[in-house]
């Protein structure tokens, strides 16, 4: 074995400086359905991911949040020497009152003039927007952990 690459418990090579990743899709298990997802996360946090993003495009407002808040529980929850990290694509709000680490956006000047995804990108006006109401539900929530800077 090179001495650049070592052996988690699990049976995972980690190589130094190398993240593992893990996108949520619900749809692609082999029996479908939050519950199923929400196993197979418990089981991924415990393998050593260091990052678990929430993309389910299709649930409702509720059941995301739901599952945001979870799969959070679930990676606070767990022993470890450096937490996984939770992120969540597009929804603001549900990050936030969730308590998600960190919020996927696209935010470009020019969305129209966007090179890729300018469809969904924000402009640099509606960003400000969303990180002052991103303000306002941390609050609402007494979430210690959000920082905004202005």
């Amino acid at each position: 074995m090179s001495s650049m690459r070592a052996l988690r418990p699990n049976g995972i090579f980690h190589s130094p400086g190398k993240r593992f990743y893990y996108i949520t899709d619900r749809r692609s298990l082999a029996v479908p359905g939050e519950y199923s997802l929400l196993r197979r996360v418990r089981k991924i946090i415990a393998w050593g991911v260091d990052f678990i993003q929430i993309r389910e495009k299709d649930l409702s407002d509720r059941r995301l949040f739901d599952l945001t808040r979870r799969v959070v529980e679930m990676a606070r929850e767990t022993p470890r020497t450096s937490r996984c990290r939770v992120l969540i694509n597009g929804r603001a709000d549900i990050a936030v009152a969730a308590g998600a680490d960190a919020l996927l956006l696209e935010v470009h000047p020019c969305p129209g003039q966007a090179l890729c995804d300018g469809a969904q990108a924000l402009d640099l006006e509606a960003f400000a927007a969303l990180m002052g109401q991103l303000r306002r539900i941390g609050e609402a929530v007494d979430n210690q952990q959000l920082t905004v800077d202005s």
